[in-house]
């Protein structure tokens, strides 16, 4: 797997398959040539490969290291379900 996480952080905000295109550029990050984060860019995130992500992985709910290791956000809850 692909991680997109917060540079400063170390927040997991995004996963992708291996096989996606994903250029973390100046203003953006831009996915597979048609999809862009616009909030994300080269000053506040990072992107890392080869990643094998826990089995309750959530966007936001881990901090990774780079020790493969995953530690539970502090701040993470969750999310109301509305039935």
């Amino acid at each position: 797997m692909k991680i997109i996480l917060d540079k400063e952080t170390n927040l997991c905000l995004y996963s992708f398959e291996d096989d996606y295109n994903i250029e973390i550029g100046d203003e953006n990050v831009k996915i597979d040539k048609h999809n862009y984060i616009g909030y994300l860019n080269s000053d506040n995130c990072i992107l890392v490969e080869n990643v094998e992500l826990p089995e309750d992985w959530k966007e936001n709910k881990f901090v990774y290291n780079n020790n493969n290791e995953w530690i539970l956000n502090s701040n993470w809850s969750e999310p109301n379900v509305i039935e």
